[in-house]
């Protein structure tokens, strides 16, 4: 298929004979097929490749076509289309074609999407500190993009565009910036901060600098435990939160076994978006977990009802793909797992579903509930602390303060007044 065949909204729209998109277009539309793209949805990716085409004219080769080029495209262009009626211009939609553009062109090795760009100092510095962080500390993404995002305003301050030297950093360097930044913050933000400074500048420790002077200027900062308690569900509020789950559909089948690792298991999201097919020992009734928080394996026994919902997703629900991830899409692509976003809309729109909105919203309750229950089942803090996968008793005794039952057990009654 050439581009001059390609589903037009108008004649007018038309790409013109000799455009360099012509000669990809039919692997284009074999990326697509082989990733089960609805046709509906192959003809507004095909539509999107139109009005992009059309732009290009005969200008530019499809070696010119890169992120800065689609960015162009999407975030000048379209806002701005006056091309003629009708093309393709939702912006989602054309985002997405021109991604799986991308892609096809860095596959076939005639793009320049995926070559080595010129970075400023401080991306260097970053990149190694990154690695830092995901090697030497095992920190989850979220936990990484947050202290890079933090550091990197610390050193764009100190250094802009010039070499980052940490022995030219200096005590007032660290005050200045925890002054600016302070201000209008809330306590939790700045006890982040002053956290973050701390880690870097432990890392360039690492790498032969010296900072005792540095890490001495961070504000100490007090960790105070929370006021409220955290809460938990109750088990008239879990059962309500399962039953909102339509067992008859690939996708509620997925969703519930998902709800049943998060509050049966006591996982993260990630950990749930992580596991692989090859995590079970369906025999012994074990899950094992290697893409942890902390980056450590740890092994947990598999409940009857979670492997029941777990077995009925894989043999009804989930679709045929070579994916290893056991949670995949169900809308293509296919071939690609969960996201972790994916997962909080999903829990959400299941507390919605539930009448639960108001008092729940996040993920993170299923664990606090998952880690309350075993505490009232008897389990020691140990206990607890190896399920949730913690290295810190103190961490865990978070999770004892929501236990008000047990707690009501072994209060003694208040003493009487006696004259």
């Amino acid at each position: 298929m050439s581009a001059s065949k390609l589903p037009a909204h108008s004649s007018r729209c038309s790409t013109p004979v000799g455009n360099p998109i012509d000669a990809i277009v039919s692997r284009y539309v074999d990326y697509l097929r082989e990733r089960r793209y609805a046709s509906e949805t192959i003809q507004r990716y095909l539509a999107s490749l139109r009005h992009f085409a059309r732009r290009l004219n005969k200008r530019l080769t499809l070696d010119d076509i890169d992120d800065a080029l689609v960015m162009e495209f999407v975030d000048v262009h379209l806002p701005r289309c006056r091309c003629p009626r009708p093309c393709m211009r939702h912006v989602n939609t054309v985002r997405a074609a021109l991604r799986h553009l991308l892609s096809v062109l860095k596959d076939e090795g005639l793009c320049n999407a995926g070559r080595a760009q010129l970075h400023s100092p401080v991306d260097f510095e970053l990149g190694l500190f990154k690695h830092y962080l995901v090697d030497s500390c095992g920190y989850a993404q979220t936990t990484c993009c947050n202290r890079l995002w933090h550091i990197r305003n610390f050193l764009d301050s100190v250094f802009g565009q010039e070499a980052v030297t940490a022995d030219h950093l200096t005590s007032t360097d660290i005050e200045n910036f925890t002054a600016r930044y302070f201000k209008g913050r809330s306590h939790a933000t700045r006890l982040t901060y002053c956290v973050d400074l701390a880690s870097y500048l432990r890392f360039r420790g690492l790498q032969g600098d010296d900072t005792r002077a540095l890490l001495a200027a961070i504000p100490k900062m007090a960790s105070p435990m929370p006021v409220r308690l955290p809460i938990a569900m109750t088990n008239r509020e879990l059962d309500l939160f399962f039953a909102a789950f339509d067992l008859t559909t690939p996708i509620g089948m997925r969703d519930f076994a998902i709800a049943r690792c998060l509050a049966d298991l006591a996982l993260r999201r990630m950990e749930v978006v992580r596991l692989q097919l090859g995590s079970f020992d369906w025999q012994n009734g074990t899950v094992t977990l290697t893409h942890t928080k902390g980056g450590r394996e740890r092994k947990l026994p598999l409940p009857a009802q979670t492997a029941n919902a777990l077995v009925r997703y894989l043999r009804y629900g989930r679709p045929d793909t070579s994916n290893r991830a056991v949670f995949v899409r169900q809308i293509a692509p296919y071939d690609k797992p969960i996201s972790a976003v994916a997962v909080n809309h999903l829990i959400r729109a299941a507390f919605v579903r539930a009448g639960l909105d108001e008092r729940f919203r996040g993920v993170h309750v299923l664990r606090r509930t998952a880690a309350t229950r075993l505490i009232q089942g008897g389990a020691s803090l140990k206990e607890v602390a190896d399920v949730l996968g913690h290295r810190h008793l103190n961490t865990t005794t978070l999770y004892t303060r929501v236990d008000l039952d047990r707690l009501r057990k072994v209060a003694q009654p208040w003493p009487e007044h006696r004259p």
